[in-house]
């Protein structure tokens, strides 16, 4: 028996001896997983992985975990009391908003069988789309009113919290968004050609939210 899919595929996985003993798919699962927890990157992230290695679980366990979203929300937090540089803003929506996309993203690559060259392509389509939402939300929050939004206003400046907005002013947070934009969609355009249309539009989409 071997995992046939994941990051652990291929990988032999010991067996019950003999016609007569057959393993429930509990027990199966929960062999499998005792053999290869420990040759999984991110395995003290939720412990999502099913016994079987699948790609789906595994982006949303990994997208949800040490190195992601749980990562992201804690330099959040983190730099709520220290100003981060643009790096460092960078990275903290790189592993919050850009994660959550990406676990997604790659979720549902996995269910339509994405070879791993397209997977690359579609995270980095996510991460670009997660850059591009946090700061389009970062200029609405200074630049929109209270009843557009449906939340209070200009909190971040208020919180004394650094943004895009801090670092590039609200047209030049929307140049940058602008970029990114650009780029997200080149490069997934030239993934999947026609077939990304959805994509690019869905990307657009964000510039041009207002709340």
């Amino acid at each position: 028996m071997r995992v046939i899919t994941g990051a652990a595929r291929g990988r032999r996985l010991k067996e019950l001896q003999g016609m007569e003993t057959r393993p429930t798919t509990d027990r199966v699962k929960e062999g499998i997983f005792n053999i290869i927890q420990f040759d999984i990157e991110g395995r003290r992230v939720l412990d999502l992985f099913a016994g079987t290695g699948q790609l789906g679980i595994e982006a949303l366990s990994r997208g949800a975990g040490s190195r992601g979203m749980v990562y992201g929300q804690e330099l959040d937090l983190k730099y709520e009391v220290l100003a981060p540089t643009e790096s460092q803003l960078m990275l903290i929506h790189h592993n919050k908003t850009g994660a959550l996309i990406n676990a997604a993203v790659q979720m549902g690559g996995a269910a339509a069988g994405a070879t791993e060259a397209q997977r690359e392509a579609l995270e980095q389509y996510a991460y670009g789309l997660g850059l591009v939402f946090q700061i389009v939300d970062d200029v609405l929050d200074a630049t929109a009113t209270t009843e557009q939004l449906g939340k209070p206003a200009g909190s971040d400046k208020d919180n004394g919290k650094t943004t895009f907005v801090t670092l590039y002013g609200p047209d030049g947070a929307m140049t940058l968004a602008q970029q990114v934009n650009q780029d997200t969609c080149e490069a997934v355009h030239t993934a999947f050609g026609e077939k990304a249309a959805f994509l690019e539009q869905l990307a657009a989409a964000m510039l041009e939210r207002r709340s």
